[in-house]
């Protein structure tokens, strides 16, 4: 059975209010809080095993990253989740898999290969987990089953890129109730 850690940033108490209690409830300071159905993506990354910046897409409007920035990023994470599997106190663990901040949150999944998939996200996401599987599944499609793609360089698939285009389009839909 694999395991996976759970890093909680210092965060003020925040409850996630789900559709099936309403989506309703008192914040720290007693005001109302409503559910928000559209999670917001602020942006996707893929990391090959060497930890090398494959793919980077920005959803966010504000506070676009520059490549170095992206690139750090990456190098970052890759380095945060040897660290921890090494340092974990559970046998068998996998990794970080969700990173929750104030402002953030970061959800990872990583394939067996070693690739890693992690979308940065409006706190409070909580399906994020599956879309990153469903762009596994993208990528092991589009990019994978490219003839012309040359393991561990940098995506450059037409194909991958729309067929994500509309996984994410879809996502947002889905979380909108239509």
């Amino acid at each position: 059975m694999h395991q996976s850690l759970i890093i909680h940033c210092e965060r003020t108490s925040r409850k996630v209010y789900s559709p099936s209690d309403g989506g309703i409830g008192k914040g720290p300071g007693g005001e109302v809080l409503q559910f928000n159905r559209m999670a917001a993506i602020y942006s996707l990354f893929i990391i090959n095993k060497s930890g090398g910046l494959i793919f980077y897409k920005d959803y966010g409007s504000a506070g676009r990253m520059d490549t170095n920035d992206s690139l750090r990023v990456a190098s970052l994470w890759h380095s945060m989740h040897a660290i921890s599997q090494q340092l974990s106190p559970m046998a068998g663990c996998t990794g970080i898999e969700l990173l929750e901040a104030d402002t953030f949150d970061l959800h990872c999944f990583q394939s067996l290969t070693g690739t890693k998939f992690f979308v940065v996200c409006e706190p409070g996401s909580l399906h994020m987990g599956a879309l990153l599987k469903h762009i596994y599944e993208l990528y092991t499609d589009f990019v994978l089953k490219n003839p012309f793609y040359e393991m561990e360089m940098p995506i450059r698939c037409e194909l991958f890129d729309l067929n994500l285009a509309q996984a994410i389009q879809k996502d947002r839909v889905a979380l909108m109730g239509r």
